[in-house]
Order: structure tokens, then sequence, then C-alpha cells
């Protein structure tokens, strides 16, 4: 039988969240519910960062980016934050 993965936030992002717009935090808190609790495969729903951020994992969300460790079967949640888009003329 697959492992099931459980979700975990260090209090840094914890803190990220709490300063986002509710509306914001509620869509983020319930992608993570519907894709990362409980899953079997993580992975499928990110990608694996390389060079010094070799290990860590992150999740696009909308306009979010969710970047995470995954360690035996439990995905901690490192950051929260707003991808920026630099627009070039």
């Amino acid at each position: 039988m697959p492992q099931s993965y459980s979700v975990r936030f260090t209090s840094a992002a914890q803190k990220q969240l709490s300063k986002l717009d509710p509306a914001v935090k509620r869509g983020l808190i319930a992608w993570i519910e519907e894709n990362l609790e409980d899953c079997c495969n993580p992975e499928a729903f990110g990608g694996a960062l390389s060079g010094s951020l070799k290990g860590l994992w992150k999740y696009r969300v909308g306009n979010y980016r969710i970047v995470s460790r995954i360690i035996d079967n439990q995905i901690m949640i490192l950051v929260v934050t707003q991808c920026v888009i630099i627009a070039t003329m």
C-alpha cells in the first residue's frame, strides 16, 4: 500500500500565510488540503528545485509559490510567497 503524506508548516510559512488576504489564504490552504494532504505522490504536483536549493520542492498555485521539503512521509512547507513577474520591453 502506498504511503500517504501529511503536511506541516514552519513558523515562517505560518507567518507568511497570516499576512495574506483572507481569500488568498483560503485558496492556498484549500489547494494544499486537496492536493498534498494525504496524497501518495506529492512530486506529481510540483517540481524539484536545483542548485543550492536541491532537495526542495516547489508548487505553483495561481500567483503564489509554495516551497517545501519532503522527508519520509511528511511535507514541510517552508515558504509561501507571491510570484513576481517582471515585464521587459
